[in-house]
């Protein structure tokens, strides 16, 4: 076998034991309970306080998207992407976009680039310092007496190193050269 079919071999075998060691803490986490967590208070669009449970709505669960903000743009890249899924998303669980910025900042972010989805800052209080403190993304879960619980959580670092393998990094930044390209 020449170094390129060893190459090939070598990270098949490696893309397998990441796919059984997903598989593996999905098990492990189902059986969590999730850890209690309080019931925050943030600030919405036109400061309006809105607390962490009313972030659920009428859903169970509640995904929530840990933002750093306009400063980031890998944050904003990311938040783009929300808006093609989101309505699928919402089918099944709450959703929302937590960033420290101000309403103000987050909605004039949201109408300059459409989204469609809800954010709230977290700027009057410390559930970024308590849940994850850098971008990426929490389920949460209530029961049926109010009590908020954290499942799990993961840095969009990590979620990015699975997702975007070799192949797909190029193919995207074919895309988006190719779609840039294509506008101007």
């Amino acid at each position: 076998m020449d170094d390129q079919g060893t190459l090939s071999k070598e990270i098949e075998q490696l893309e397998e034991e990441l796919l059984q060691k997903k598989e593996r803490i999905r098990i492990l986490r189902s059986q969590l309970k999730g850890n209690h967590v309080d019931n925050y208070f943030f600030l919405a669009s036109k400061n309006k306080e809105v607390s962490l449970l009313e972030l659920f709505g009428d859903k169970n669960e509640l995904i929530v998207i840990h933002n750093m903000g306009k400063s980031c743009s890998y944050c904003t890249m990311w938040a783009d992407g929300f808006n093609s899924v989101y309505h699928h998303i919402v089918e099944k669980a709450a959703f929302v976009v937590i960033s420290p910025d101000p309403p103000e900042i987050q909605e004039d972010v949201a109408a300059e680039r459409s989204w469609v989805f809800p954010m709230v800052s977290s700027i009057n209080n410390s559930f970024k310092e308590d849940n994850l403190n850098y971008p990426g993304v929490s389920v949460f879960t209530k029961d049926d007496h109010g009590n908020i619980f954290h499942h799990t959580r993961a840095p969009l670092a990590l979620v990015m190193s699975i997702v975007l393998c070799g192949h797909c990094l190029i193919y995207c930044r074919q895309v988006t050269r190719t779609t840039v390209l294509a506008k101007k």
